[in-house]
This record gives structure tokens, C-alpha cells and sequence, in this order.
């Protein structure tokens, strides 16, 4: 026979994510409320208490997340941790593409619907870039033209309008121009389809949008951080 205390506990996952997304001032007032409310419903029908208690969680999750969103904390750690993981991985992206004669077929259809953010997660794909060897004198397969345009006209125009931003919104709009390429890339390829020898200067454009922009976006994020903050201090 099931142990009746133990039926009328919270299950143990929801009270992990409340415990973690509920502020800690708030913490012990709600979470009592929360379980005496549980058990009282338990008594009655175990199954729409665990309904109950599972649409609680969600919410609680639902509001954390709306005001992790919105703090550019949040914003400027998501810019910058993507701007250091994006910058080796399309290092390797680039020379495995440079030196690439034939691959697995899974990878080989990935590749030709330009479908690079699922490439990376094949273990073909590791094996087969780090072994690749690069020297200095490699260094012009890193220079596109038509990127390098992108990444200025971008910059430049964030640069200029930053001061009728916030911080949050210097993030979000800097992010949607250093992806736009890669998601037109990816239209693109499937609208058209073009041939496979001509998705390779596509591909470039897709990839080093974003290996351009990466970190003079996080710098222009931080700089209009710090300025908002002596702004303020001032004030």
C-alpha cells in the first residue's frame, strides 16, 4: 500500500523548480502556502492536485523567465557567452568547409540545405574538423568581403541609434542583425536550391556574419551598459 504521506507530498520536481524560481524573501511563505494548499486538494482527488500543482509551477517558471528577459544582466551574459561558444566553432566550421572533400551523407544533405547549427552536433563533424591541421598562411579563408560589409554597416548604425535604446534592446536588435544573414541564408537555399557548388560562397556569408559581429556587438553592449550606469550615478 502507497504511503498516504507520501501521496500527499509535493512531487519532488515541481517543488525543485519552485524552489529555484520563486525569490528567496518569498521563498518559505510561498512554498507552504503552496504545499498546504497541495495536500488539502490531494485529499480529495490526487490526480487534479498534481494538475494543480503542475499548472502552479509553470506559472511561477513563466514570470521568472519574463523578468529574466528583461534584465540586461541576463541579456549581456546570453551576448557574451554566445560571442565566446560561436567563435571556435565557426573557426572549425570554416576550415572543415576549406578542406572538406567528402563527408557522411547525413552531414553531406545538412550541409547543402545550409543547415550549419545542425551540423556541429554531429560527431562526424568533431572527428573530422580537429583533425584538420591550419597554419598562418591560411588566414586569407577568414576574410569575406561581403560579410565584413554587414558587420560595418551594422555596427555602425547600432553605434548611431544606441542612445534611443536600452541595453536590452541594443542586445536584441544587435543579435537579429548578426542572424538575419544566416536565416535569409537558409530561406534562400530552400526557396531556390541551388546547386552545391554554389552554396559555398552563401555559406560563408551566413557564417561570417556572425564570426564578424560576435564581439564588437558584446563591446557595444557592455560600453552602453557601463554609460547607462554613470548616467545614472550622476544623476
Amino acid at each position: 500500500m502507497e504511503n498516504n504521506n507520501l501521496v500527499h507530498e509535493m512531487p519532488g520536481l515541481y517543488y525543485w523548480l519552485l524552489c529555484k524560481v520563486i525569490p528567496e524573501h518569498q521563498r518559505d511563505f510561498a512554498l507552504g502556502d503552496l504545499q498546504e494548499e497541495f495536500h488539502g486538494r490531494s485529499q480529495q482527488n490526487h490526480d487534479q492536485a498534481r494538475q494543480w500543482i503542475r499548472t502552479q509551477t509553470f506559472r511561477a517558471v513563466g514570470i521568472w523567465l519574463e523578468m529574466a528577459i528583461k534584465s540586461t544582466g541576463l541579456i549581456q551574459c546570453l551576448v557574451f557567452g554566445f560571442a565566446i561558444l560561436s567563435l571556435p566553432i565557426i573557426y572549425l566550421l570554416v576550415i572543415w568547409l576549406s578542406n572538406m572533400d567528402e563527408t557522411s551523407p547525413v552531414i553531406w544533405q545538412q550541409l547543402i540545405a545550409g543547415e550549419m547549427h545542425k551540423i556541429i552536433f554531429q560527431s562526424e563533424f568533431w572527428a573530422e574538423s580537429l583533425g584538420i591541421p591550419f597554419s598562418a598562411r591560411d588566414w586569407h579563408m577568414f576574410v569575406n568581403t561581403e560579410s565584413l560589409l554587414w558587420t560595418f554597416l551594422s555596427i555602425t548604425l547600432l553605434y548611431l541609434r544606441q542612445h534611443r535604446m536600452t541595453t536590452h534592446q541594443l542586445a536584441l536588435v544587435g543579435s537579429l542583425m548578426m542572424f538575419a544573414p544566416y536565416i535569409l541564408g537558409l530561406l534562400i537555399i530552400e526557396m531556390l536550391q541551388p546547386a552545391a557548388r554554389k552554396i559555398g560562397p552563401l555559406l560563408a556569408f551566413m557564417l561570417f556574419c556572425v564570426f564578424y559581429m560576435a564581439i564588437p556587438l558584446v563591446v557595444l553592449v557592455f560600453r552602453h551598459k557601463q554609460q547607462k550606469m554613470d548616467t545614472e550615478s550622476v544623476r
